[in-house]
């Protein structure tokens, strides 16, 4: 067996045992294998579902295993089958850098990882800001002497990075609460299941009545079941290292005068409560998310609250680390760490070229240096699209789509660029800005015609940018940036001039009525037909926050708005009128599902 893990030419492998026979002991030493490429195995392997996770774990880990044949068996298994094809689709992208990394770095040092994500999740005022910033000190024991007293409010993602003795890397996410910023969230969670951790927290106080919450139980178990299906909507569930969430409940220290109860049984009865709650959709979720048992009641200010959080996140992106995750080149954990420094002595230059990038791999690791010295251009291009690619999914920066810029401070992006773009839009703006009568360029519909888009990037993007002293930003990289994340998207007008749809300046209308575009005739001369769209399975799942402003702009270019046609859409609504068809669309506010509703004369 150990020469066959060790062969070097090995591509194609049938492994065949008797019935009852110990299939996931011959699974396991697989993983490490860098050669294999297809494996078969008979179908009922499947039916034990020991065997059935190791396989799922091989498919996973083993980075060049690209698919596995499975004949026979009971047609119960077909569902397993499934999902062991979607897990090869979802990991078809990483196997691409992955094996570009082999060729060129095949004979370097490879590692497990040392870079994971952690996503502080849940309603705005919760007390994330607080944790993130305790688990700052506990980890980075000189972040106290510069923290400010007051901690501000989340505008987009905050992004923190905590490190531990071991050279542990993790990226500490602070997600805005408010539903808009929720539309951003989606385009930066890693869609492959990486080593990350996500954390629901949420506040036992109520802030208006200074108070413990009234419906306490109630909106625990409503918000977390919300971000439950938030997570399994944007993660790509392939049967392993599904994404861990833990809970977090915060603000222990403001109920305890409110409750007349001694501490240690106040803290009890919360737990309680809510591991009864975690425990129920603990297992409806169970196939989709791994749920953290243990529930954590905490003042999230106070160290010793904060510390065993702490410990526990490092356990559990070690355990992803080294059980769950696919080796990579030594040098492009280094590479992480050096971006990372590099960022912070760096502040204002938050995006780079990919130049300047190649530039930062020759410094990082003698490997990269002597690597990027000898290649010829074109493989030298594809080998930093390949260390770019890995870097991304670490969370150590973002790469931009069909652009030569790169985001060395995601920090940077999250909150300070994107924060104040969609802020702008939704009246999040800082209370300074608030006060001066500034009024922006909100859109009832989201379109901007190419001089209002122009001044919108320049007045109140690269103005701020250059005002707080950023440097490298002009308008072409600054639509660059927000075509690359779907957050602008340019389109042409009838008459052929170019047009930009920005979802994010729409403003957000709670009480917008639906309404016919057609004049109102006698009940009897239409005809009516309606619809819903749906996720498959709208109990764990729905559609993600920023899928409506995507079908916004797909149905605008589907159409192609010309003479007597027309389309309006507002914040959850799109109207279209075309040959006495009339079409409203509406995203339901939960944003579960989308309902179309046609009326036509007969």
């Amino acid at each position: 067996m150990t020469a066959w893990l060790q062969n070097t030419f090995l591509e194609d492998l049938t492994l065949l045992i008797e019935a009852g026979g110990e299939w996931r002991h011959l699974l396991r030493p697989w993983r490490t294998n860098t050669r294999l490429e297809k494996l078969s195995v008979p179908g009922r392997i499947l039916e034990d579902d020991m065997t059935f996770r190791e396989l799922m774990a091989l498919s996973h880990i083993n980075s060049t295993l690209k698919t596995v044949d499975m004949t026979g068996g009971s047609t119960e298994n077909e569902q397993r089958k499934a999902v062991v094809e979607e897990s090869f689709r979802c990991k078809a992208r990483q196997q691409s850098y992955l094996a570009e990394l082999r060729a060129v770095l095949g004979t370097s040092s490879w590692t497990s990882p040392t870079c994971g994500r952690m996503f502080l999740c849940g309603t705005p005022m919760a007390g994330k800001a607080a944790l993130a910033h305790c688990s700052l000190q506990l980890a980075t024991p000189w972040y106290a002497r510069v923290m400010k007293k007051m901690l501000p409010r989340t505008l987009g993602i905050e992004i923190h990075v905590l490190k531990n003795e071991a050279s542990m890397q993790v990226s500490l996410w602070d997600l805005g609460g408010q539903d808009i910023f929720r539309a951003l969230q989606q385009y930066l969670f890693p869609k492959l299941n990486k080593a990350c951790v996500f954390a629901f927290v949420f506040s036992l106080y109520d802030r208006h009545r200074k108070q413990v919450k009234q419906n306490l139980e109630e909106e625990f178990k409503d918000e977390f079941l919300y971000w439950l299906k938030f997570i399994t909507s944007n993660s790509e569930v392939t049967g392993f290292n599904l994404p861990t969430v833990m809970v977090v409940l915060t603000h222990k220290d403001k109920t305890e005068k409110k409750t007349g109860l001694r501490e240690q049984t106040r803290v009890s009865n919360y737990i309680q409560m809510a591991e009864q709650i975690v425990s129920r959709l603990q297992r409806e979720f169970s196939d989709v998310l791994s749920i953290h048992p243990t529930v954590y009641c905490v003042n999230a200010r106070h160290k010793e609250d904060v510390r065993p959080i702490l410990t526990q996140i490092y356990s559990t992106m070690e355990g992803l680390f080294t059980e769950k995750l696919f080796s990579v080149p030594e040098a492009c954990c280094r590479m992480s760490q050096h971006i990372l420094e590099w960022a912070l002595e760096n502040e204002k230059r938050p995006v780079i070229t990919h130049d300047e990038f190649s530039a930062l791999c020759s410094e990082a690791h003698p490997a990269l240096k002597s690597l990027l010295q000898n290649l010829p251009a074109p493989n030298r291009f594809r080998a930093l699209q390949a260390i770019a690619s890995y870097l991304q999914d670490a969370g150590t920066i973002i790469r931009l789509r069909d652009s030569n810029l790169l985001v060395a401070n995601p920090n940077w992006l999250t909150n300070v660029f994107l924060g104040r773009l969609i802020g702008m839009g939704q009246g999040f703006q800082h209370a300074a800005e608030s006060n001066s009568g500034a009024e922006y360029p909100i859109s009832s519909d989201g379109f901007l015609s190419q001089f209002q888009f122009n001044t919108f990037v320049v007045d109140y993007l690269l103005q701020h940018l250059q005002k707080e002293r950023y440097t490298g930003f002009n308008l072409m990289n600054v639509q660059s940036l927000l075509e690359s994340l779907d957050l602008c998207f340019k389109v042409s007008a009838i008459n052929g001039e170019s047009r930009f749809f920005v979802p994010t300046l729409v403003k957000v209308e709670s009480n917008t009525q639906l309404q016919w575009n057609c004049p109102p005739v006698e009940k009897e001369l239409n005809a009516y037909m309606g619809l819903r769209i749906r996720c498959r399975d709208p109990r764990r799942t729905f559609l993600s926050t920023g899928f409506f402003p995507k079908f916004q702009i797909t149905m605008w270019r589907s159409v192609k708005p010309e003479a007597g046609f027309i389309y309006n859409c507002t914040y959850n609504v799109i109207s279209i009128l075309h040959d006495c068809h009339d079409v409203l669309v509406e995203s339901s506010p939960d944003g579960s599902y989308l309902d179309v509703m046609i009326k036509s004369e007969k």
